[in-house]
This record gives structure tokens, C-alpha cells and sequence, in this order.
């Protein structure tokens, strides 16, 4: 049986998920119009939904919501805003989630992050403890990052590794 998203008599078919207990971080669904749009309102109004993979997750305070028309149906995708801004990071892949981390620290700090880099700055954030994998769908991979990944001292940490890495490779 596929997953399901569910609000009072409205059911959707789950495409995709994220969540982190009690929070929905993401859901993508489609359906007849009807249950779309009924089970979009409830998450933007912050009424608690089912999941056949969970039972009664919310979503935080500030969603975004994107229905769009598919044949017969409606097709919606509700995320948390915080995807946004690096705290959530999700794709298809691991290649995926190394260009969002990469993203979302050069957005958010003043270091300068060459692409080349993306394996070395996954490792030393995985490594370190500043990312962790959180519930998702097997079509999709999730990882929190912990605030303080975007702060000084981790920062002034991965530039040290970067710069290791830099005279390591010069060495060779």
C-alpha cells in the first residue's frame, strides 16, 4: 500500500516526506482536488495531519504551500521555511545534499566555499556532529544542521580544515 497523508476524511497519496518529531518538515502529495486543498489548509492553519508512516505530526509556524494543477488532480508540496535557510537540508542524493550544505554556508557566512570542496566540508560536518540525518521517505534524504554550525567557532573550524586539506594536497 502506498503512504498516505491524512486530515479528518481527506487522504492524499504521500509522494515524499520529511519529519522530525512532532514537526513535518516536508511533505509532497497528490489527490483529488478536494482532499489537496482540504489537507493544504490544515497544514497552513497548523492542524495536525496523519501520515500512514506517522501519526499526527505538525508543521512549524511558518509553511510554505505550492499546489499545482496535474491531469485529474492536484499535486501539493508544504515545507518548512527553514529549508530555506539551511537549517533542513533535503534532495534525491548525497551529490544533492552536498551542494546544499555548501549553499547554505557560503549564504551564511563570510567564507568563501570552492565546489571542489563539497566532499571535505561533508565529511568535516558529519564528522563533527554539525548535521544529522532525520525521518524521510526512501525517495528522499533529510538532515538537520544545528545552529551553531552557522556561528564563528564552527566556521573558524572548517576554514582550519580547509587550510589543512590546502597544505596536504600542496605537499603531494
Amino acid at each position: 500500500m502506498e503512504p498516505r497523508i491524512y486530515f479528518g476524511e481527506q487522504t492524499a497519496v504521500l509522494e515524499a516526506w520529511a519529519y522530525e518529531d512532532p514537526r513535518l518538515i516536508l511533505a509532497s502529495f497528490v489527490g483529488p482536488r478536494e482532499a489537496v486543498r482540504a489537507i493544504g489548509a490544515a497544514i497552513l492553519q497548523r492542524h495536525p495531519v496523519q501520515l500512514s508512516v506517522h501519526t499526527h505530526l505538525l508543521f512549524p509556524e511558518i509553511m510554505r504551500l505550492k499546489i499545482t494543477p496535474v491531469p485529474g488532480a492536484l499535486h501539493a508540496i508544504a515545507f518548512d521555511t527553514k529549508t530555506l535557510s539551511g537549517r533542513y537540508l533535503l534532495g534525491r542524493s548525497e551529490e544533492e545534499l552536498k551542494d546544499r550544505l555548501l549553499a547554505a554556508l557560503e549564504r551564511r557566512t563570510p567564507l568563501p566555499l570552492h565546489p571542489e570542496w563539497k566532499d571535505l566540508v561533508w565529511a568535516w560536518a558529519t564528522e563533527q556532529g554539525w548535521i544529522d540525518p532525520i525521518h524521510s521517505s526512501k525517495n528522499l534524504l533529510a538532515y538537520q544542521a544545528h545552529p551553531g554550525l552557522f556561528r564563528e567557532q564552527a566556521i573558524n573550524d572548517l576554514k582550519h580544515e580547509i587550510e589543512n586539506f590546502l597544505k596536504t594536497r600542496e605537499a603531494a
